[in-house]
């Protein structure tokens, strides 16, 4: 099969699945047979452990270590944390006192979780070194190195945040949770974008997020509701994929669609991905008043070429184009 044979079949199946979404029963089926046939449902099990998650983590850390920021942060928010609040759980053994989870719909298996916490623990307490690429290949930026950051989290930072006592306020937090009670030091919002508790404007220190910004359709909202949550001098660090995410042949593919194309691929779904690309992305962090601090990309120069661009993407910059990747790390003056 030449390669435009492949290209043209491969974005049938992509129309043929947006149009499923009209019709509900039909589409769930088709979702499980997909799950069957591509491995998807495995994918997501790997991303929903307590290594991947201990992996993104420090990842954020990492960055945020960059700003140079003082004072350990004491408030976090994790935009779409999905089924697994592992990201927020390593938070809290680091030291952070209070944890958000905003997310778009409910999905958090609060048993999985349980168990997520216990396994990093484990990892805390052994001072596990952090998975490298060969282990997660998707997941980025790559490090300097991979030892457990001791500059960050010191034996006395450790002493304090892994001790029985918390951890066991940590698991009943969780609990309370999934019995809807109140606890402390987790809160679950959904859906995140719409009105906020008015106690949280001003109160974070740090909003973070891992492959979930490529998925808002209103950026500009997102990233000013991101400001009015921060305080003064507080940070947030974004890791954006840019990848298709399978609605194109070529990682990039999806540039090429006209609007018309797209509508029918994306179907009733209520939320998908946007197809803003990096520079967007910057401009829509720099309106809202932030200041960008840094700018990891991850390149690739295959995929589509610029004269295949759709008519909405034709002044897409080269370097727009190969960017599979970014952390953004930025601070609210």
């Amino acid at each position: 099969m030449t390669f435009c044979i492949k290209k043209n079949v491969f974005l049938a199946r992509k129309l043929l699945t947006g149009l499923l979404t009209y019709a509900p029963v039909l589409n769930q089926q088709l979702f499980r047979l997909r799950e069957s046939l591509t491995g998807h449902s495995r994918r997501q099990v790997a991303v929903a452990t307590a290594p991947y998650c201990y992996a993104v983590w420090m990842r954020h850390l990492l960055q945020w270590h960059t700003t140079d920021t003082a004072r350990f942060p004491e408030a976090l928010a994790e935009i779409g944390p999905g089924n697994s609040l592992g990201v927020g759980l390593a938070a809290l053994l680091s030291g952070i006192n209070r944890y958000y989870a905003l997310d778009a719909v409910a999905q958090v298996d609060f048993h999985k979780n349980r168990d997520i916490l216990e396994d990093l623990v484990k990892l805390f307490a052994d001072k596990t070194r952090i998975p490298d690429h060969e282990e997660y290949p998707d997941l980025g930026p790559p490090l300097q190195s991979y030892a457990f950051p001791d500059h960050i989290l010191s034996n006395d930072r450790l002493s304090v945040s892994l001790k029985a006592k918390r951890i066991e306020r940590i698991r009943q937090n969780i609990s309370n949770m999934s019995s809807r009670e109140n606890s402390d030091m987790l809160t679950y919002i959904i859906p995140w974008s719409g009105a906020l508790p008015p106690g949280m404007l001003e109160s974070l220190d740090w909003v973070l997020s891992q492959f979930v910004m490529e998925h808002i359709d209103d950026l500009p909202a997102a990233y000013e509701q991101f400001y009015g949550l921060l305080k003064p001098g507080g940070c947030m660090t974004h890791h954006i994929d840019f990848r298709s995410h399978w609605t194109s042949y070529e990682w990039n593919g999806y540039w090429a669609y006209e609007e018309k194309t797209w509508r029918m691929i994306r179907g009733k779904r209520p939320y998908f991905i946007n197809r803003m690309p990096l520079s967007e992305h910057l401009s829509c962090i720099k309106k809202a008043g932030f200041e960008v601090l840094n700018l990891i990309k991850t390149k690739c120069d295959s995929g589509i070429s610029p004269n295949e661009l759709a008519r909405r993407f034709h002044n897409l910059s080269t370097d727009d184009l190969q960017t599979m990747g970014a952390m953004i790390v930025a601070r609210k003056p």
